[in-house]
């Protein structure tokens, strides 16, 4: 693709993770290093070079946790999004504005979204989202809404969330809050993961998808998958065989996946990105969202991965 709006130069090596949302993606390299490449107009596909784990992305801005489970952000500040409190946290979440953090001790701060400062959420959790997060009796308890909204409060126990919706402990799907994207009702069953975008997806024990809430959320019939990863208006999933199916709003080939095995994915807002078993990468979709590096190095997985 063109390199529209600039990209971060990346290094070689060999890279064991993946991650992306809006017009970045980003991926960890085996010691740690992280590169980012696509819409880089605010330095949000510009990290630091120190070893990072669990970056998320926002709108404008980045952020990863160092060894020490501190805070580095990257990227546009136009809202605070980038002014990361002190502390050592043990996970992150990015909405599109702001960062939410896991403390060491459970409880969580979040920053940006033109608060002016840091706020504290009351109580301990075990996961977060952007929104909401599971505490530690998996109840799922949510502390940002947008303007106008009421604030939703999901009620019962919860293994996982994605968006406004949840895996209950018992397998089945319940979503909250107001129905933007036709979110409620969920579908019946017994499901495994779900995979948010404008609409939602979700697998079930046997791998079959199920989608709701979007037009465009219309997933392939008679394949079988092993994982998910929801962009804006596309899906893409990892088949049985390992090779990657995308369906949704196909802008700029968005849904029109390379050939070949993949050991992860992940989608961006109108692009996606592949790990390959060898550690290469690849990206389809949106054509500002660059091609990664190709000279990598083979990747060890562990077994029963390679599947």
């Amino acid at each position: 693709g063109n390199d529209r709006y600039g990209h971060s130069a990346l290094p070689e090596g060999t890279y064991t993770g993946l991650v992306s949302a809006h017009g970045v993606a980003c991926a960890t390299a085996a010691d740690g290093i992280v590169a980012c490449w696509g819409d880089n107009r605010v330095g949000q596909a510009s990290p630091p070079d120190v070893p990072l784990t669990d970056v998320v992305i926002g709108r404008f801005h980045a952020c990863g946790l160092d060894v020490n489970g501190t805070v580095h952000c990257w990227g546009g500040n136009g809202r605070g999004e980038t002014e990361s409190p002190p502390g050592r946290f043990k996970a992150l979440a990015a909405g599109e504005r702001y960062t939410c953090g896991l403390r060491e001790a459970g409880w969580v701060t979040c920053w940006g979204n033109g608060r002016g400062n840091q706020w504290n959420v009351p109580g301990t959790f075990t996961h977060i989202g952007t929104d909401c997060g599971l505490r530690t009796d998996w109840t799922v308890d949510c502390w940002y809404a947008p303007p106008g909204r009421t604030l939703p409060q999901p009620e019962g126990r919860f293994g996982a969330i994605s968006g406004n919706c949840g895996l209950r402990t018992d397998g089945s799907v319940d979503c909250w809050g107001p129905d933007i994207a036709g979110a409620t009702p969920p579908p019946e069953g017994h499901f495994t993961s779900i995979a948010s975008g404008s609409g939602y997806c979700a697998m079930n024990d046997f791998g079959t998808v199920t989608c709701w809430g979007s037009i465009y959320a219309v997933p392939p019939v008679g394949v079988r998958f092993r994982d998910l990863a929801g962009g804006i208006t596309h899906w893409c999933g990892i088949a049985f065989d390992r090779t990657a199916i995308c369906w949704g709003a196909g802008y700029g080939g968005a849904t029109l996946p390379p050939e070949g095995r993949f050991a992860m994915l992940a989608a961006g807002r109108w692009h996606s990105c592949g790990l390959r078993f060898d550690g290469s990468l690849e990206c389809w979709g949106r054509s500002w969202t660059v091609p990664p590096p190709s000279d990598v190095e083979e990747i060890a997985y562990p077994t029963g991965q390679a599947g």
